[in-house]
């Protein structure tokens, strides 16, 4: 094979994965404002499952800011990784406070910890996190600006 066709698969492989992370930055991001959106709005039910978790109820504003504005960051890709980090918290603290047994089932029966209500949003927050958010975001507008700012030269005085 030629280096041609390893070419064409490196361009084509790094358009797919900024698609696939804007997919799922926009999805999880959305699902996160959601979640956060109808917990502030009314906060009494969400506020009584924390306090029988044994979890205060500042904590539980402190999670719906996390989800409402952790999703907002998501979902634009502007301080991505900011927010994907705090959900990510946030997701982890939710596995073992409200889901432990399906938490600490993850050598013992994997199916049952994949299953918790909490994966799927973990495991986007560490995409996020890790990945970054690509290269259709605006923290890469914001990366692009400053690589041509810092490529200018510099006018002496």
């Amino acid at each position: 094979m030629d280096s041609n066709f390893f070419k064409c698969w490196y361009y084509t492989t790094n358009a797919f994965q900024s698609i696939l992370l804007l997919i799922v930055r926009v999805y999880w991001g959305f699902l996160f404002f959601i979640g956060g959106f109808y917990k502030i709005t009314d906060m009494a039910p969400f506020i009584d499952f924390m306090n029988q978790l044994g979890v205060s109820t500042t904590v539980a504003y402190l999670v719906t800011l996390v989800e409402l504005i952790g999703g907002i960051l998501i979902f634009f890709g502007f301080l991505s990784r900011i927010g994907a980090a705090c959900t990510a918290v946030i997701m982890f603290a939710a596995y073992i406070v409200a889901h432990p047994a399906q938490f600490y089932s993850f050598f013992r029966d994997p199916a049952y910890f994949f299953s918790a209500p909490p994966f799927s949003f973990l495991f986007a927050s560490l995409v996020v996190l890790f990945f970054g958010p690509g290269m259709l975001s605006i923290d890469a507008i914001f990366k692009r600006k400053l690589m041509e700012d810092a490529e200018k030269p510099r006018k002496k005085k």
